[in-house]
């Protein structure tokens, strides 16, 4: 079986860990990034199966994240 890759972006250290934690624990690669700037390059470079973002971040909300990639 192949393993799936998630990008995760969360400005919140805590959260993020906590979502890198589980995910990993069920196979996932994960990617974790504590913010937004630049992520369009690393889910470029990347080539997740899925990106999860926060959309409440200080730097840049995760819906204009979502609409640069």
């Amino acid at each position: 079986m192949t393993q799936r890759k998630i990008v995760v972006i969360d400005d919140s250290p805590i959260t993020l860990a906590a979502v890198k934690d589980g995910l990993s624990a069920r196979g996932f690669e994960v990617v974790a990034l504590e913010s937004p700037i630049g992520s369009a390059i690393v889910i470029g470079r990347e080539h997740p199966d899925a990106v999860l973002v926060d959309i409440t971040m200080a730097s840049m909300s995760g819906e204009a994240v979502v609409k640069g990639l």
